[in-house]
């Protein structure tokens, strides 16, 4: 048997030595990997003291946040701090386009704080681009906190007249078992004595346990004396037994000229009590509509299995295009999807009307009562405004594979 040339051998050596080299920075990529590569700054905070001193945006404030980099940072506090704090933060005071983006930010057991950001643009001149996107929050057992998931401010000069773009996209907040004082809101885009656009969109909340003063989940505002639109659609709230003291807008705008506030969803479940108003898209303006101004289509609030006596809203109930109902088979009969005691408007006032788009019992094990009634909605103050309502036609609907029930719908003036 011949023995292998230096050709071979060398072959299997440089064969041998790119496995493992291989084998080497496989185990090198996982070890980096679990580590969080790709966070520019991480800022773990358990001590309330030695806090970073806030420039501009309050002087005489501390605040906590990543200095050097603004966007794919991680900031984690564990402790009350009587400061802001914030993924990623920036203060332009010179034209130009500025991004605070895919910061993290998780607070736990904190019962104190001011501001609270996954990432904030503040522009003191005209002709700037500011953009917030793909924070996020994630908030456990915390009480105060002034809670937004991201926001663009655009400051300019009301004797200029160049064009600025504020906007705030794909932000999130989760919140559990925690209380605010004041609001909460997915995502906010803000233009103050300036021309522009500025739009709050496809932002998120999720609040399951607890109270705020308000929820938003895209807020977008012009300036009230310059032309600009403002849009905050296709944002998502989902809340499970909390309560608000003031409104639930899940896109709600500011405008002077035109806007857009559709495609919002909100789903409500549990132990539901909303102070004020409950809208899936929300406007207020100082002039006529010269352009384009939508908050009804395709905005769509979803009740899922209420308690007893329903989602209760103190004011009133609009500017949703579609409604669904799903009640738990352990509901006895009278009981309420959403209890309003002001007004509830199917229609957008323009000739569109709501629709009831599905209704549904869950299988939770147990028949139904016979001839059970439940109320959908009602307004006990007030009649409803009915007007080019859609309600679905009589039918049998399954409720697993032995049983179906026969579902009518009947339309009183309140319920």
């Amino acid at each position: 048997m011949s023995r292998p040339s230096f050709i071979t051998k060398l072959s299997s050596f440089l064969i041998l030595s790119l496995y493992i080299i291989a084998i080497f920075l496989t185990f090198f990529l996982i070890v980096i990997l679990s580590h969080g590569v790709g966070l520019a700054a991480e800022v773990t905070w358990d001590e309330p003291t030695a806090l970073v001193t806030q420039k501009y945006l309050n002087d005489t404030k501390p605040a906590i946040y990543p200095e050097g980099s603004l966007t794919d940072n991680k900031v984690s506090v564990t402790v009350d701090v009587n400061a802001g704090i914030f993924g990623g933060y920036t203060y332009l005071k010179a034209p130009g386009d500025i991004a605070v983006s895919r910061n993290q930010v998780y607070i736990s057991g904190v019962s104190q704080g001011l501001h609270l950001m996954g990432g904030y643009v503040q522009s003191f001149k005209i002709n700037a681009n500011a953009v917030t996107t793909d924070n996020f929050i994630l908030i456990r057992d915390s009480h105060g906190q002034f809670a937004l998931g991201a926001r663009t401010d655009i400051y300019g000069d009301i004797s200029k007249k160049e064009t600025n773009y504020s906007y705030s996209l794909r932000n999130e907040i989760q919140i559990f078992n925690s209380t605010f004082d004041s609001e909460v809101v997915g995502g906010g885009a803000y233009l103050d004595n300036t021309y522009g656009n500025a739009e709050a969109n496809h932002n998120k909340v999720y609040f399951d346990g607890g109270s705020a003063k308000a929820i938003y989940g895209g807020l977008a505002e012009t300036h009230a004396d310059f032309n600009g639109v403002a849009k905050a659609s296709d944002n998502i709230v989902y809340l499970k037994d909390v309560s608000v003291n003031n409104n639930v807008y899940v896109g709600a705008i500011h405008v002077y000229d035109s806007g857009e506030a559709i495609n919002n969803k909100l789903t409500l479940t549990g132990q539901i009590s909303i102070g004020e108003n409950l809208r899936g898209g929300y406007y207020s303006r100082k002039s006529p509509c010269e352009g384009v101004c939508d908050f009804f289509s395709g905005n769509v609030l979803s009740v899922v299995r209420p308690q007893k006596d329903g989602a209760r809203v103190g004011a009133n109930l609009g500017n949703f295009e579609e409604y669904n109902f799903l009640f738990s088979s352990l509901a006895p009969s009278g009981s309420v999807g959403l209890l309003v005691e002001g007004e509830i408007s199917l229609n957008d006032g323009q000739g569109r009307g709501s629709r009831l788009a599905s209704f549904n019992l869950a299988n939770d094990g147990v028949p139904t009562e016979p001839e059970l009634e439940l109320v959908l909605m009602s307004s006990p103050n007030m009649a409803i405004d009915y007007e080019d309502f859609e309600t679905p036609a009589d039918s049998v609907e399954s409720l697993g594979p032995l049983l179906a029930y026969d579902l009518k719908f009947d339309q009183q003036p309140n319920k």
